[in-house]
């Protein structure tokens, strides 16, 4: 889901006896909480081009697809994110 920018991916890693970090390499299976993806943001898919991306629902100037004067922002809206699980 990254893209050309997975080498800046970051993990949490978490223990019980010392404060949680950010690194690079995943954390252990046996540590991550939830299987599968975690979207805290991005829940309206960004795309430059609405038009050939059928799965867009916002463009680059915030605008949902077929609406004229309505603009999008919040926790929603978010070209890419993190996740605290892999």
């Amino acid at each position: 889901m990254a893209g050309p920018k997975e080498s800046e991916i970051e993990y949490w890693h978490d223990s019980s006896d010392v404060a949680g970090t950010w690194e690079k390499r995943p954390p252990p299976k046996d540590k991550i909480h939830i299987p599968g993806i975690v979207h805290e943001t991005s829940t309206l898919y960004m795309a430059d081009d609405l038009e050939k991306d059928k799965h867009a629902s916002v463009g680059p100037d915030y605008r949902p697809k077929g609406c004229g004067n309505v603009y999008v922002t919040g926790g929603a809206l978010f070209p890419s994110s993190g996740s605290w699980n892999r």
